[in-house]
């Protein structure tokens, strides 16, 4: 196996489960939180009410809004002054607080009385990270760009396109991770030939991680690698999932059995090696695919070729199990329940802890006038509006690549673009809600 670190590797606290503390200042964030809104406008002499300082979140040390917006004068009320430290990802400072004849705060500007608080969406504050004047067209190690052939039109199909969501996009065929944001791809990366992106997350700080089957890597939004591990030879490398900004877990497959890893990418310690229980499995290829670190600290693993998901305490002992014939995604929602994509089915289940069905989207059940739904089906995600978007891994145009739907499965929108993205194996949305580095923080 090899290793590889770049420079500026940033640290963020591992959860307790690991027994790791954090290194934050108070104050600091990954890429920062709005500051404190403005205090109310009095009337009656009351001052207005203080803004409150940007809340702390787990993150580098670059800051988040430390300083929260003064009350009014009293009298007349007063505008507040914005939060102070905000780190070159930060987000705007919180709106005023509205008026009241005794000059307290309102509602508006991200909480009562003008208050700061903690970004919903922190990925979609990194996107202009991709966009700056100083990202090559080619990173140094990046490989060179993958033919393109399409030569066709887009067509019109459900929903906005590659507009729908912003979204970090990888396919098993198309050696190109890509990056859409307002109906356009604002930034790509070419890897190394062969196969497969199977697993990618666009960290808070911006970096990107991805697993490539035959090696995991991290790259900053100016293609710098600053984190590469290849595994020994004839293994695979199939999942990947960030814990913190410096560790990552890893399912790697292997002769006679697979087993799961966790690596600081700031030290190259393996501070945890696993052999996974159930068993020898020679055929390396069919072991795992998609696994997740849960916020309760258990391991949710596909195992693709036995049939069926297993969950693991942190002692490895098996806790819960459901049986389906081939699964390839995984992840734990938020609801408690367990979101599985079924290949063999083409379904996407989710299952409650009794290990029910409670909802279920089979690809027959969807039809979009005018597309076709050949290929297979690798993974699904949650959305938090509660709609459920399947990915149709194709390389042939004609295709659909993703298709969303409501819970009643109305299709809201349906993805054909083979003139901007490759087939489909994954994506990670960009404008869901959630830390992607705290395990459970997000439902991908």
């Amino acid at each position: 196996m090899r290793f590889q670190v770049g420079p500026g590797v940033a640290v963020l606290a591992v959860i307790g489960a690991f027994g790791c503390s954090s290194d934050n200042l108070s104050g600091s964030g990954p890429g920062g939180v709005p500051a404190g809104g403005s205090g109310g406008a009095s009337s009656s002499g009351a001052s207005g009410t203080s803004g409150r300082g940007g809340s702390t979140t787990s993150g580098s040390s670059s800051g988040g809004g430390n300083v929260g917006g003064g009350g009014g004068d009293a009298g007349s009320g007063g505008n507040g002054g914005s939060g102070q430290g905000g780190g070159a990802a930060g987000m705007p400072a919180g709106g005023a607080g509205g008026g009241s004849a005794a000059g307290g705060g309102g509602t508006s500007g991200g909480g009562t009385s003008g208050d700061g608080g903690v970004d919903p969406h922190p990925l979609l504050a990194v996107l202009p990270k991709f966009t700056a004047p100083d990202v090559p067209v080619r990173g140094p190690t990046e490989a060179p760009p993958n033919p393109r052939n399409f030569t066709g039109t887009v067509p019109m199909r459900p929903g906005n396109g590659i507009g729908q969501h912003p979204m970090l996009y990888v396919g098993e065929n198309y050696n190109r991770i890509l990056m859409t944001n307002e109906g356009k791809v604002i930034w790509t990366y070419d890897t190394q030939g062969g196969f497969e992106l199977d697993d990618i997350w666009l960290l808070s700080n911006g970096n990107v991680l991805y697993s490539h089957m035959t090696y995991i890597e991290e790259i900053t939004p100016t293609k710098q690698v600053v984190w590469h591990y290849d595994p020994p030879a004839g293994s695979e490398i199939h999942t990947c999932q960030p814990i913190g900004l410096d560790k990552v877990v890893i399912g790697m497959n292997q002769a006679p059995a697979p087993k799961i890893m966790i690596i600081n990418t700031t030290t190259k310690a393996i501070e945890l090696e696993h052999v996974m229980p159930d068993g020898a499995d020679p055929g390396v290829h069919g072991q795992l695919r998609r696994m997740r670190l849960t916020a309760n600290g258990t391991y949710l693993v596909a195992w693709l070729g036995k049939g069926k998901v297993i969950e693991y305490d942190k002692d490895f002992k098996t806790i819960w199990t459901f049986a389906t014939p081939r699964p390839w995604s995984v992840a734990r929602l938020h609801n408690g329940n367990t979101l599985i994509q079924d290949e063999t089915e083409s379904t996407c289940k989710e299952v409650n802890p009794q290990g029910t069905v409670v909802w279920s989207l089979k690809k027959s059940e969807i039809s979009v006038p005018g597309a076709q739904l050949n290929g297979n089906n690798q993974t699904c995600e949650r959305l938090a509006t509660g709609n459920t978007v399947m990915f149709n891994h194709s390389p042939n145009p004609g295709n659909l690549q993703a298709f969303e739907v409501t819970q009643g499965k109305q299709v809201v929108w349906a993805l054909e673009d083979y003139k901007n993205l490759g087939d489909a194996t994954s994506a990670q949305f960009l404008d869901e809600p959630g830390s992607p580095e705290v395990p459970g923080g997000t439902e991908h």
